[in-house]
């Protein structure tokens, strides 16, 4: 994943997860013209926006609203601070483990929460 977007797109979707994680709304190419993408013109971004909307990363909740990252915006974001990590097969355990059994809804968001919190260090 992310393999097909470029140190331009890299860098707008970069912008778009936090502005929305700082806002909580859709973000439009003028903010991240105006918040200072590399002095890319709005009409650049909006062309990058769209090929990122293409690609699954970005979703449009209505015609003239911004757009909002997608679980797979989320992921990228994260993997490229972090680096791709993948779980052990011991704590791939412990977490199916943990969530197995669950009755309801709420004892099973019960488990998820103390799962997350493990899998976390309480961050």
């Amino acid at each position: 994943m992310g393999a097909n977007i470029g140190p331009r797109g890299r860098a707008i979707l970069t912008a778009i997860v936090e502005t929305y994680i700082s806002t909580g709304e859709p973000v439009g190419s003028k903010t991240i013209s105006q918040a200072g993408a590399e002095q890319w013109s709005a009409a650049t971004i909006r062309n990058v926006m769209a090929e990122l909307a293409d690609a699954g990363y970005l979703d449009q909740p209505h015609t003239s609203a911004g757009r909002v990252p997608t679980a797979d915006a989320y992921r990228y974001y994260v993997e490229q601070l972090t680096g791709k990590t993948r779980m052990s097969e011991e704590e791939e355990g412990k977490i199916k483990s943990m969530l197995a059994g669950a009755n309801d809804v709420q004892e099973f968001m019960e488990r998820t929460s103390r799962v997350l919190s493990l899998v976390s260090s309480s961050v």
